[in-house]
């Protein structure tokens, strides 16, 4: 719908509707469309838009008394929103996060918003192909749906997308190792799942790819090379594309240095 505002639309007699006028129409359809409007108060008039015979804009006007015009505007019908992909699809449902939304004829708008689930959120248009919605912390975990709309009411089919609990991580294992030895860590933990784009993150800087076992067990290669001399102590985490994903403090891993202080005895038979 349109909503036109203005004044002594109350004082109107007869009846008042929408002109939609096209420069160039399809020879299939009429280059002038008139619909009934609803006057809703003394400023406003809502009325419903038709089916554009082509994209592009069209000369609005309100009429009333059959000839008589006023308020000329313009509206511009777009193509019909596409959306393609979302990324990422899986999010944490403890952080602030952005998805990125792909798909054709975004426009840069004032209205262009996001729908989650019903609700309506910021969007930023990047260009024609691709906007960014503001996912808001907190969220239910479980599956959500989003929509797109260049003007806030004409929204495209909808995307899904997950939400889920950062994962729980109880111990690792080996808890030591020696600086000049590479192990393999063993994470465990609760409803752990595979997921694309999950890592560890030690020392909240290095990324180290994670396998996952099962629904208890993630492992990674710990390379206690990588980190300096002074370095006794590594955190391990788990990461989602970059997101943090373990709650509660992060495990700690013990890094020592193989050493000889003393032989004893120094001699014998």
């Amino acid at each position: 719908d349109i909503v036109i505002n203005g004044g002594h639309f109350s004082d109107v007699h007869g009846a008042v509707a929408c002109a939609f006028q096209w420069s160039r129409a399809s020879i299939e359809a009429p280059a002038l469309a008139s619909f009934e409007a609803t006057v809703v108060s003394d400023s406003i008039v809502v009325c419903s838009t038709p089916e554009a015979p082509s994209k592009g804009v069209a000369d609005v006007s309100l009429v009333y008394g059959g000839d008589e015009f006023h308020l000329r505007g313009a509206f511009t019908f777009d193509e019909g929103l596409v959306l393609t992909t979302v990324s990422p699809s899986i999010i944490s449902s403890m952080t602030d996060d952005s998805v990125a939304v792909t798909g054709a004829a975004f426009r840069s708008s004032p209205e262009l918003v996001c729908d989650l689930s019903g609700t309506l959120i910021d969007a930023a248009w990047i260009h024609s192909s691709e906007v960014i919605c503001k996912i808001p912390s907190l969220l239910r975990p479980g599956k959500h749906s989003l929509s797109v709309s260049n003007n806030g009411q004409d929204f495209s089919t909808a995307l899904e997308f997950r939400v889920l609990d950062p994962f729980l991580l109880t111990s690792l294992d080996p808890a030591l190792g020696f600086r000049d030895r590479v192990v393999n860590l063993t994470l465990h933990g609760q409803n752990l799942e595979g997921l694309d784009g999950l890592a560890c993150l030690l020392n909240s800087h290095y990324a180290a790819p994670a396998h996952y076992v099962d629904s208890t067990t993630i492992t990674c290669p710990m390379i206690p090379m990588r980190f300096d001399d002074n370095t006794t102590e590594v955190s391990v985490e788990l990461t989602l594309n970059g997101v943090s994903f373990s709650r509660g403090d992060p495990l700690i891993y013990s890094i020592v240095d193989f050493s000889v202080d003393t032989i004893f005895p120094t001699s014998g038979a």
